[in-house]
């Protein structure tokens, strides 16, 4: 019984010896090293692409760009890919210029009409928008967001 234990842990110790020396000489082959840079490249070249990909394909699809006076307009937009429902939404700039960032109004089907109407009080100063296309309960009017 010892003998046939000896000679099974002697073809194991050689089997192992004989393993270190070849995974040594894939280490030392040059067939090891260009498939390896080859790899790592490929994987830094697709995920910069996915990362490109990701942040530019769900850019913003005017809808909309209503004139409020005095300079200011109100951009309404909506993403252009979407899952369930796609964001709409509205960005107010004065003379070309920013004064209130992109915020999120509402959310639509994707394939839904948008018409806008603008009340306004306070000399322009207080600006509503509405959606005429979409019916409210009990108001009759549409959607009104007040910007």
């Amino acid at each position: 019984m010892t003998f046939i234990c000896s000679c099974v842990g002697e073809a194991l110790k050689r089997g192992v010896r004989q393993n270190n020396v070849s995974v040594m000489r894939l280490y030392r082959s040059r067939k090891f090293w260009s498939l390896l840079a080859w790899s790592v490249i490929a994987v830094a070249g697709f995920s910069s692409l996915f990362k490109y990909l990701a942040a530019h394909a769900c850019d913003l699809v005017p809808i909309s760009e209503l004139v409020v006076g005095k300079g200011r307009t109100i951009e309404i937009t909506a993403q252009s890919c979407w899952e369930i429902s796609r964001s709409v939404y509205y960005e107010v700039k004065e003379n070309g210029k920013v004064v209130t960032p992109l915020c999120a109004m509402t959310f639509d089907s994707g394939s839904d009409e948008h018409r806008y109407a603008i009340l306004s009080a306070k000399g322009g100063s207080l600006v509503g928008v509405v959606d005429t296309t979409q019916e409210s309960r009990g108001l009759g009017w549409g959607t009104i967001s007040i910007i």
